[in-house]
């Protein structure tokens, strides 16, 4: 079984995985900047600079260039933003490995962030966000969130971000949290897959990340939480749908035995059956 091969290219973690005995190849990048890095002002803005990433880079100075490149080259690639950071997934055939490279170098580090895309991206978010929220379980949730952490715990945000503050979202502001974030040391870059000779790839990401500043490190000190006192939450919404949730808090860092976690399953098997 091979063994993870972790290195360190200009303070980004990087971890590489060789995989034989598949056809492909898939990197996936962390960023150190989500919602729990945000305030009231900005919330939302990293979740809205993960959309813009795919509306043109350097090389590829439009969103439709860049599905051409992908689709020439079988490379599907996706993000996500959550409290942590925004994560880009991307999947390419390993006998174009260097396209996905490439690929991923021009998304991360050379996005141009189109100014006449922002006013559409805009109303995009905000249906993404409107249709969350619409959602019974969504607002159960957030209210079971604020009665564990405290009513204003930054673990309570939506990740999304908010309607009104994305109304004042500009080119500068993006361009600004791209350049002080996207650095090598706020990442984690994970490749597994048909990677051919490791040291040639150490050396072409090399090539790629030393190119790169690394002057604002990326830190998260989580808030204490607040827990309210009351135990059980009573939340209204609609009639015709309930949800009940049993949470167990546990002990920071507790780790249980192989006969608590055996208890643990058959106790939640029996409450939810």
């Amino acid at each position: 079984m091979n063994r993870p091969i972790v290195v360190y290219i200009n303070k980004a973690k990087v971890i590489i995985y060789p995989m034989t005995n598949v056809r492909s190849v898939q990197i996936v990048t962390n960023i150190k900047c989500g919602s729990w890095h945000e305030n009231e002002k900005n919330r939302g803005y990293f979740h809205f600079l993960e959309h813009m990433l795919f509306h043109g880079t350097k090389k590829f100075p439009s969103s439709e260039k860049m599905m051409a490149f992908a689709k020439d080259n079988g490379i599907y690639s996706n993000a996500s933003t959550s409290g942590k950071g925004i994560n880009h997934y991307l999947q390419v055939p390993d006998i174009n490995f260097d396209k996905g490279l490439k690929a991923f170098e021009e998304t991360i580090f050379y996005p141009i962030f189109p100014k006449n895309k922002i006013k559409n991206e805009i109303s995009v978010v905000t249906q993404e966000i409107k249709s969350k929220w619409d959602r019974p379980e969504t607002r159960f949730f957030n209210q079971n969130d604020k009665l564990i952490f405290g009513e204003n715990h930054v673990f309570t945000q939506d990740p999304l971000g908010n309607i009104k503050t994305l109304e004042k979202i500009n080119v500068n502001i993006l361009k600004k949290l791209h350049q002080q974030y996207f650095q090598p040391q706020n990442m984690i870059i994970t490749i597994v897959g048909n990677i051919g000779n490791k040291n040639i790839l150490i050396d072409k990401l090399n090539k790629i990340l030393q190119k790169h500043p690394n002057n604002f490190l990326s830190k998260f000190t989580p808030p204490l939480i607040n827990p309210s006192s009351t135990k059980t939450l009573v939340y209204h919404d609609k009639p015709e749908q309930e949800t009940i949730s049993l949470i167990w808090i546990l002990r920071n860092k507790r780790k249980p035995t192989r006969e608590q976690k055996i208890f643990q399953r058959l106790f939640s098997n029996i409450i939810s059956g």
